[in-house]
């Protein structure tokens, strides 16, 4: 039975769960509702996330469990349309079964005591009051939470009827899970920056590997496009998944005027906007916003998470210059990056999911990225 006087979370994935956990841990009364008949609902995304996920987990006395890990990842290849750079990474990403993640996370919330309403869906808000659906009886319940957290995806429902919602520019992102022994090395990653908005290869084995890709339109049409672009032809098709991504916006609001209704996760466009992977980033919004809570200041949620903000910047910063980038000048770039040898063993020791530390590392240890003539070169690519 759903109670008043508590915390509603809408969206039960990784970062609902978490900040459910984080709360219940703090004694407070958590509900999580879910439409889906199980926490995270479809799997959608790939499942790469940096080694910097552990430093995440083991800070709130977590560990990722070797069973969710499908696969370590210890090289990335970054192409160009004729060039490549390899990158081997100090410390391995990983590719984790997302759907067994988000379920992990639903279990350990729910031992202590965080309440899940499956196949419930948020409907809208009534003088104050959630109304809710239970999908299967077909009841409709009207609660009025002390706080309402939206954990409901890119696409919240929860952000638009709270106005919340702001200016977002969506894409759809793609991926097939085929058989092919096309890119032999089980333990590397390819990237292809100029393909779309971005693409990729990330093996699950010697002969299974996902291909993906965010597109700016008609995605399956740029999916098979792709998959032609790498020479893979009448592969068999294991798995398909599709779901919308987001592009961060600094300007997105993720506390309403009253401070009881709070954005996190894909809801609150917390998602890097170089790879346009966000697991990592709804986990360290949900440390803030859990904090916040703690606090009894929701409004402090925005405060609390400002380094967070700050790097979700610096990766929309990136990604704009990224855009910009004419397709005959990628192979350019490739060399530039190929020829500084202490900016790639930056990126090969520090992670992507501490953006800060990286740029600060790369200007750093590599001084000829910012001389004269550097400079020049890389403002030009842009014309």
């Amino acid at each position: 039975m759903l109670k008043q006087n508590m915390i509603m979370i809408i969206g039960s994935g990784s970062a609902g769960s978490f900040l459910g956990l984080k709360l219940a841990r703090h004694g407070f009364n958590v509900h999580v509702i879910e439409q889906q008949g199980n926490a995270g609902g479809f799997q959608k995304d790939t499942g790469l996330v940096s080694n910097y996920i552990t430093n995440v987990l083991e800070a709130n006395n977590l560990q990722l469990p070797r069973k969710l890990v499908i696969n370590k990842l210890y090289n990335y290849v970054i192409h160009g349309l004729n060039k490549q750079v390899l990158i081997s990474l100090k410390n391995p990403d990983f590719l984790i079964d997302s759907y067994a993640f988000d379920n992990w996370l639903y279990e350990k919330a729910y031992d202590y005591g965080v309440v899940f309403a499956f196949n419930t869906r948020f409907q809208n808000i009534q003088q104050g009051k959630v109304v809710l659906k239970d999908l299967k009886n077909k009841k409709v319940y009207k609660i009025k939470p002390s706080i309402l957290i939206a954990a409901d995806g890119v696409n919240s429902n929860v952000a638009k009827q709270v106005k919340l919602y702001g200016d977002r520019v969506l894409y759809q992102g793609l991926e097939f899970t085929v058989k092919t022994t096309l890119f032999k090395d089980s333990n590397t990653v390819h990237v292809y920056p100029y393909y779309e908005l971005l693409a990729w290869v990330v093996p699950e084995s010697e002969t299974i590997a996902r291909v993906g890709l965010i597109a700016k339109t008609a995605g399956l049409k740029a999916l098979q496009r792709f998959l032609k672009h790498l020479n893979i032809y009448n592969v068999k098709v294991l798995q398909k998944r599709a779901g919308l991504v987001c592009l961060y916006n600094p300007k997105q609001a993720w506390v309403s005027n009253t401070g009881r209704t709070l954005l996190l996760g894909d809801a609150a466009l917390q998602m890097k906007a170089t790879s346009f992977g966000g697991i990592v980033q709804g986990l360290k919004a949900a440390q803030h916003l859990a904090n916040a809570l703690k606090l009894g200041k929701p409004v402090m949620y925005g405060k609390l998470a400002k380094p967070l903000r700050r790097e979700l910047y610096m990766h929309l910063v990136i990604r704009k210059f990224w855009n910009s980038v004419p397709l005959k000048k990628w192979d350019l770039i490739i060399q530039l990056l190929k020829d500084n040898k202490a900016l790639v063993e930056v990126l090969s020791k520090h992670s992507r999911d501490n953006i800060a530390s990286l740029v600060l590392q790369a200007l750093k240890n590599s001084p000829k990225l910012l001389n004269m003539k550097n400079l020049a070169t890389i403002l030009n690519l842009t014309k």
